[in-house]
């Protein structure tokens, strides 16, 4: 009655895993990702300007 399903469990008294050692951070890459993030921000912001634009004026150019 005492059996167990799936992955078996460590023995009670058995020391946790040991923690898993993050990498230390890349100073340069951080800043590259958090600058392309707001360049992206900034266009997409761009994009929802211009096709409000776009929706206020109409097509000028065909009339």
């Amino acid at each position: 009655m005492t059996e167990q399903g799936g992955a078996a469990q460590p023995p009670d008294g058995a020391a946790p895993a040991a923690p898993v050692e993050a990498k230390p951070l890349n100073a340069f890459a951080l800043a590259k990702e958090v600058v392309l993030e707001r360049l992206q921000n900034l266009l997409e912001w761009l994009l929802r300007r211009l096709k409000r634009y776009r929706a206020k004026r109409g097509d000028w150019w065909e009339k």
